[in-house]
């Protein structure tokens, strides 16, 4: 079992926690400065500026905008009402979307001017650009529900079915950037149009894609650069995203540890005249570390160190490297003379030289990374522990057992807690927990079939946790699916107890197919001892059938004397399935059928005393009926013993055998059919962790023993029982306590309310002080006593 959770392997960094906020807000502040009105604000529209003193943007910069809007507030630096507050920014923006103009297709612009809200170009806006818009919407909506309408009827204004539809302009984006948008197309219900479809599929790619080694860190060969990443691990938490994240995170500290030299590759302006802007790759396709210009061309200029990209690995993972990357950044900023009050500008190249523009984007991700940042240190975290899967071998439509507890190791309460469980891609089973409070833990049992679609062989059992919050945490293990196949049994009708030398013999029995699949070309071999006596061809058995089959063969005349093994072994292919009988196999027929009726007697007291012991669990009648007949044709094989019709005997032997054989398969059956009601009550009683989680491991041993021999698996059914009922004697103590401590609770809450009010009327001060004392010493004295520790039952 795997446990996975992000930022594992990065080693957090501990701080002074009012240094920490203190330089989070320092840094929000600074960032914000750049939307300010006349900074990056156009005052007249209240529309802004994707770059400062270029008066154009795109939807994917309004989209920053309106999410530095909800973290500004969000963080309490912006207030919601007044000149310029939250609302009237939100207004702004709102008006625009809804009386913009559009392309005759109903699409919008590429570019629109912030001074006029016209469109700046005749080119229409492309996929990315959209679906960011639309990721901020959602979240827009989440954070000021009373918008929803109005966003709604902006979300229905423009054509974006069409945009979700075109395949060619989805060629303009790709990898983890499609990923990214596409999130933000699903979330309005645009998710099952091919082009969106195919984009978020992508991701479930990766596991098994080519990989390529990044300073000893393996990513898979696409293009991968941290913006998308970034972005949809701050803004949607999404898992996927969360966890590349990691992973480029570390490949930036590895290449650090390697070369000395700091990076935080992203994409951005890069202050000079050619190229101007650069997309720098982690990876792209065999090469890492590279970097090109907007028409893919490889740009021969120093790398430079996005302050965004590395103060958003900073709010996600918060370890030394980010935190020494951030500080050396703004070290730098700072020792050039850089004026804060306009915003951050875009980073620092390797040389040293200070990439002086000022651009939204990058005070944008600011704020995303100091809402995030500042979030963590207030917000629910959650930890598993005591996972229990009840089979970690299924096959195709199998049931699937998963217990556990889930911790919130933070310190916000965490609200509308989803636990879900998913193999590979698809969500098989979900619950909602309710809320769970810090340090509180929560148990969860979820059942779940493993679909008859999936692929046999090995996957990924996913456990996660979201809250509304917006905290999240998973755990994998690995299960293996097997494919259906046939389960051949053989029921013996007559099984010969003893033979002579020579002598022929017969077996026969019912060959049925309990499993999910035909049993194809199946056959019932002979055995006696290790030497094959005959095959006898079956045929196919289709699922649910019963064949009746009898072989003949004859006992070889070399075989040594005494008990052999008669072995039934039924074969399908590969599977195989094996019966074991024991034979008596001698020269005198006399000695042999009363060295068998040893045997025999000492096999029917053994089923006798086990049916004793199950009747004290539960009575089950028709194995009584059966134990009288097999009696009684014991009985009929020593009468004719004595009579000395040795033949008769012998038939007889056989027969009180194969009814002993059927009696214990009789009683292992129902006992196992009790067991499961009984569990199933108790687990739909049990409120307490521990026990609930004894329960589901019982069910799993009872599923286990079924495949054992009979006598060993009703042995065991016998402890089980036992231990259920101690488990229920148990469960009803505790409640009657837990009904008796809420009781004189209340009786010491009553008692005390009517001395307060004798005082209050100035009765007998010393008296009422003497009687309350007692009274809560005694009763909390009971209630010591009877909250006294509990043993509970254990088992192997």
């Amino acid at each position: 079992m795997i446990a996975m959770q992000f930022g594992l392997s990065i080693s957090p960094v501990a701080s002074s926690p009012s240094d920490y906020e203190e330089n989070w807000m320092k840094w929000a502040r600074i960032a914000w400065n750049y939307y300010k009105p006349g900074n990056g604000v156009v005052e007249s529209t209240g529309l802004h500026d994707a770059g400062k003193g270029f008066h154009q943007f795109t939807d994917w910069d309004l989209a920053t905008y309106i999410l530095a809007i909800i973290d500004a507030e969000s963080l309490g630096i912006l207030p919601r009402e007044g000149e310029w507050g939250a609302d009237y920014r939100i207004r702004k923006i709102l008006d625009f979307l809804k009386s913009r103009p559009l392309t005759p297709e109903g699409i919008p612009y590429l570019w629109y001017s912030s001074i006029t809200g016209k469109n700046a170009t005749p080119q229409h806006a492309n996929p990315s650009d959209s679906g960011r818009l639309l990721i901020s919407l959602y979240l827009l909506k989440k954070h000021r529900p009373d918008l929803s309408t109005e966003i709604d009827y902006i979300v229905n204004r423009n054509n974006y079915r069409l945009i979700a539809s075109d395949t060619e302009a989805w060629k303009t984006t790709g990898a983890f950037y499609a990923y990214y948008v596409a999130l933000g197309f699903k979330l309005f219900g645009f998710g099952d149009y091919g082009p969106v479809k195919s984009a978020l599929d992508w991701i479930n790619t990766l596991e098994k894609a080519p990989k390529i080694d990044v300073d000893g860190v393996l990513l898979p060969k696409t293009g991968i650069t941290s913006e998308p990443i970034l972005l949809g691990a701050l803004e949607l938490g999404d898992p996927n995203l969360l966890y590349y994240a990691n992973l480029t995170c570390q490949a930036h500290e590895a290449h650090y540890q390697r070369t000395g030299t700091y990076v935080a590759f992203s994409e951005g302006n890069t202050g000079l005249k050619d190229p101007s802007y650069v997309y720098e790759w982690i990876v792209s396709g065999d090469k890492t570390w590279l970097i090109r210009d907007p028409r893919g061309k490889v740009a021969t200029i120093s790398p430079i160190i996005f302050l965004k990209a590395a103060i958003a690995y900073h709010a996600l993972f918060s370890t030394d490297y980010t935190r020494e990357l951030v500080n050396y950044l703004m070290s730098e900023f700072e020792s050039k003379g850089w004026d804060f009050s306009q915003g951050f500008p875009e980073g620092i190249d390797a040389n040293g030289r200070l990439v002086s523009l000022v651009i939204d984007k990058t005070n944008g991700l600011v704020l995303s990374a100091a809402k995030h940042a500042l979030s963590k240190k207030i917000r629910p975290r959650f930890e598993f522990s005591n996972i229990k899967v009840s089979e970690t071998e299924v096959t195709l439509g199998g049931s699937v057992s998963v217990s556990g507890y889930v911790q919130n190791i933070g310190n916000k309460t965490a609200n509308d807690v989803i636990l879900s469980i998913s193999i590979g891609d698809l969500q098989v089973s979900s619950t909602n927990l309710g809320s769970i409070a810090p340090k509180e833990h929560k148990l969860f049992v979820l059942r779940f079939q493993v679909p008859m679609t999936f692929e046999p062989g090995q996957a990924v059992l996913r456990i996660e946790v979201n809250c509304s919050e917006g905290s999240t945490g998973f755990l994998e293990m690995s299960i293996t699916i097997k494919s259906l196949a046939p389960k051949l049994t053989f029921q013996a009708i007559h099984i010969p107890s003893m033979a002579l030398k020579g002598a022929a013999i017969t077996v026969e029995g019912n060959v049925t197919n309990e499993g999910e699949q035909d049993a194809l070309n199946a056959k019932l071999l002979l055995y006696l001892n290790e030497t094959l006596l005959k095959t006898e061809e079956l045929g196919d058995i289709a699922v649910g059938e019963s064949k009746r089959t009898s072989i003949e063969a004859i006992i070889p005349i070399e075989v040594e004397e005494g008990d052999c093994v008669l072995r039934v072994v039924l074969k399908s292919g590969e599977d195989e399935w094996t019966y074991e009988y024991i034979i008596a196999i001698g020269e005198l027929q006399e000695e042999l059928i009363s060295k068998t009726m040893e045997r025999v007697s000492s096999m029917l007291n053994e089923s006798m005393d086990l049916l004793e012991k199950v009747e004290k669990v539960v009575e089950i009648k028709r194995a009584r009926e059966v134990l009288s007949q097999v009696k009684e044709t014991y009985l009929e094989a020593v009468h004719y013993l004595e009579a000395g019709n040795y033949n008769e005997s012998a038939k007889l032997l056989d027969e009180t055998i194969v009814g002993l054989e059927n009696l214990n398969l009789l009683i292992r059956d129902e006992l196992y059919g009790y067991l499961k009601e009984r569990t199933a009550e108790l687990m739909e009683k049990s409120t307490i962790g521990n026990i609930t989680s004894m329960i589901i491991e019982m069910r799993g041993l009872i599923d286990e023993l079924k495949e054992q021999d009979p006598v060993t698996a009703i042995n065991s059914y016998i402890r089980i029982a036992s231990l259920l009922d101690s488990v229920s004697n148990l469960m009803d103590e505790i409640k009657q306590e837990e009904e008796e401590k809420e009781d004189l609770t209340s009786e010491l809450n009553q008692t005390k309310k009517e001395l307060l009010a004798q005082k209050r009327r100035g009765k007998i001060w010393v008296l009422t002080a003497s009687i309350f004392a007692f009274s809560a010493g005694a009763i909390l004295a009971k209630m010591k006593h009877q909250g006294r520790r509990r043993t509970f039952p254990r088992f192997e």
